[in-house]
């Protein structure tokens, strides 16, 4: 089977496995009343052709995550640098994946949620100016599709220790797929009156 039909098939299974048993449903709390903010450090912890020509150093992902109609929606955005193996090839480069999710969030015991669900995005290829000046000011943005899922445990108050998994499948000339380990905190609060206004 392509890979390309692989990837759709595996979205829509998991779109599939959301929905089926009535698991969506409209939550308690109403949408978009409360805020969840909050960073984790990132480890691209796959390794494929790509990671023959780049070497992943460090991340780290600021996120937003709120109750919507159906499910949840979180808005996340990831910086990851790469080192090029081969910098008479290649060279390094900023990874910047700005990505829309939309799952659902269940509760489980000792007041654990588990949150998974499909996204869509953007990933920005920023050369840096060390090797290669031809390329230095070249920039490539492509779109990308991805499954997330994560745990999150409060720890004090409105304060929420998280442990993220995600899978993203980008669609460049020659597909790169990378997935991702995270972990990080999160803080939530009821969401500011003039900003859920605007929402709705």
């Amino acid at each position: 089977m392509p890979l390309k039909k692989q990837v759709v098939n595996t979205l829509i299974s998991a779109f599939i496995l959301i929905f089926q048993n009535g698991l969506i449903y409209a939550q308690g709390e109403e949408a978009f009343d409360s805020l969840e903010i909050g960073w984790q450090y990132v480890m691209n912890i796959n390794r494929n052709r790509f990671h023959d020509f780049y070497q992943p150093v460090k991340g780290f992902e600021g996120f937003a995550e709120m109750p919507f109609y159906y499910g949840d929606i979180q808005i996340a955005i990831q910086a990851l640098s790469y080192s090029a193996v081969n910098r008479d090839r290649t060279q390094d480069f900023e990874g910047i994946f700005t990505q829309l999710k939309w799952g659902k969030k269940y509760r489980l015991l000792y007041g654990v949620r588990w949150f998974t669900g499909i996204g869509v995005g953007f990933n920005a290829f920023l050369p840096r100016q060390r090797a290669l000046p031809e390329l230095a000011h070249f920039t490539e943005t492509e779109l990308s599709v991805g499954l997330n899922t994560h745990f999150s445990y409060p720890i004090h108050k409105n304060w929420t220790v998280r442990i993220s998994g995600d899978y993203n499948y980008i669609f460049t000339y020659k597909p790169i797929q990378l997935a991702y380990f995270s972990t990080g905190i999160g803080y939530s609060f009821d969401t500011p009156k003039w900003l859920k206004g605007f929402l709705e």
